[in-house]
C-alpha cells in the first residue's frame, strides 16, 4: 500500500504515520563492515554487481576489492559497468563482466536474468536520475530477488556537520544524498518494497579511534604549515580531514545512543513488490 491510498495530502499525519510504518519495519543494526555484508548476502546466489569495475581496474590491485570478493562467492556472477575499457581488461582477467549502462539495460544483459541478488554499491549517488536505477533493475530481479544499495549516509555527523558549515567535501561527481523515506518512496514509485535500512558502523570504540588518529593528522599538517580552507574554521584553522568530528560531539551521540545512524555508508534492501 502507497501512503497516496491513506490521504492525498503527504504532510497528513496519515501519510507520515504510513511512512514511519514502513521504515519502523525496515530498521536493523549497524553491520561493521560493509563488504563483508555484501559477500555473506551474495553466497550461493545469482548475482549482479553494477559498478564492477570501482572506479578503474587498478582497484583490482587492492586487497578489498569488492567485485572478487563477491564473485568467489557467489554461485553465479555478472559484473556490468560503463567503463569499456576497464571490462575489457577484466574479461581478459577471466571476469564474467559486460559493458553497459544499468539505466538503460542491453538485451543481452537481460537475456542473463533473471539475478537473485543486484548489488549496487557506492553507484546511485552518481547518477542524474537516481531512480532510474531501481526501474531498470526491477526486471532484472527474480521474483525472491533483491537489490541492495550501498550509498553515502547523508544523516552521519560528518556531512550534516560540513553542510551547516557551508563547507563542500563531498566527491565532486555526487549528485544526490539518499535518505531512507526517500529511498522508500522511489522503491515504491517503481515497485519495489524497501525492507531495511541500515548503515556501516565499526562500534563506538573504533569509530573514536579512527577520529583520534584523524585528529592527529590534522594537527600533523597544522605543525607543517598547512592551514584549513574551510572559510568558517576559527581560531588555528587546523586543516582536520573532511570526516573529522570533534571528539567530543562524536563521543556525545555515541553516548546518547544514536550510532544506528552514525556510520558514512547507508544500505538499503530493496524487493518486488508480492
Amino acid at each position: 500500500m502507497h501512503w497516496s491510498d491513506v490521504s492525498a495530502d503527504p504532510n497528513s499525519p496519515e501519510a507520515l504515520a504510513h511512512r514511519r510504518e514502513l521504515l519502523g519495519a525496515a530498521w536493523r543494526p549497524p553491520v561493521t563492515d560493509r563488504a563483508d555484508f555484501l559477500v555473506a548476502r551474495a553466497r550461493g546466489k545469482r548475482v549482479l554487481d553494477v559498478g564492477c569495475v570501482d572506479h578503474s581496474y587498478s582497484s583490482s590491485a587492492r586487497t578489498g576489492w569488492l567485485h572478487r570478493a563477491v564473485a568467489g562467492a557467489a554461485a553465479d556472477c555478472l559484473g556490468v559497468d560503463v567503463l569499456a575499457e576497464d571490462v575489457e581488461q577484466m574479461r581478459r582477467e577471466g571476469y564474467d563482466v559486460m559493458a553497459g549502462d544499468i539505466t538503460a539495460p542491453s538485451d543481452d544483459l537481460r537475456a542473463r536474468g533473471p539475478f537473485d541478488l543486484v548489488i549496487a554499491g557506492e553507484i546511485i549517488e552518481h547518477l542524474g536520475c537516481p531512480q532510474q536505477l531501481l526501474a531498470a533493475t526491477v526486471d532484472l530481479l527474480a521474483p525472491d530477488g533483491e537489490l541492495v544499495v550501498t550509498t553515502p549516509n547523508p544523516y552521519a555527523p560528518q556531512p550534516v556537520r560540513n553542510g551547516r558549515r557551508r563547507y563542500a567535501s563531498e566527491n565532486v561527481d555526487h549528485t544526490c544524498f539518499l535518505f531512507p523515506s526517500g529511498m522508500a518512496e522511489m522503491a515504491d514509485r517503481t515497485g519495489l518494497r524497501l525492507v531495511e535500512a541500515r548503515t556501516v558502523f565499526p562500534g563506538a570504540a573504533r569509530a573514536l579511534a579512527v577520529n583520534q588518529h584523524m585528529t592527529r593528522i590534522g594537527l600533523a599538517r597544522w605543525r607543517r604549515g598547512q592551514r584549513s580552507a574551510d572559510p568558517s574554521a576559527r581560531l588555528l584553522r587546523i586543516p582536520f580531514p573532511a570526516s573529522w568530528v570533534p571528539p567530543a560531539e562524536l563521543a556525545a551521540l555515541v553516548v546518547r545512543r544514536a550510532s544506528w545512524w552514525l556510520g558514512e555508508t547507508a544500505i538499503y534492501v530493496l524487493q518486488r513488490h508480492r
